[in-house]
């Protein structure tokens, strides 16, 4: 399963790689949106799934979402952020079934058992 990560915290980017990597995930990391973008455009497959920070610096994780569906319209996201669901919705509006959402601090079990969920249906 080839994961695209996208998150602007450093550490907490790092830690999630490491994890999901040590799960046999093929990771994809970028810093922001637009990094991401240029990395998706050299992808030679579709990607499973992204997680993303949905407050990224540039355009938002919602933004990037709704882009890479544009292309991959079967793309699983799974939204990040550490702020209350009222900020979260000033940036958009998590649609579509494909999308879901974790509260930071990642809970590290809860986004197994989430990835887990994607890869038996």
């Amino acid at each position: 399963m080839h994961v695209i990560l996208v998150e602007d915290e450093e550490a907490l980017r790092s830690s999630l790689q490491t994890l999901l990597e040590m799960e046999g995930y093929s990771i994809t990391t970028a810093a922001n949106t637009q990094e991401a973008l240029e990395l998706a455009e050299h992808l030679d497959h579709a990607p499973d799934l992204l997680v993303a920070d949905v407050i990224l610096p540039g355009d938002n994780g919602i933004e990037l979402g709704e882009a890479l569906r544009r292309r991959w319209p079967d793309l699983e996201v799974i939204y990040v952020s550490g702020y209350s669901p009222e900020v979260v919705k000033e940036h958009g509006e998590l649609t579509g079934k494909e999308a879901h959402f974790l509260s930071k601090p990642v809970p590290p079990d809860r986004l197994l058992e989430m990835l887990e969920s994607f890869r038996s249906s």
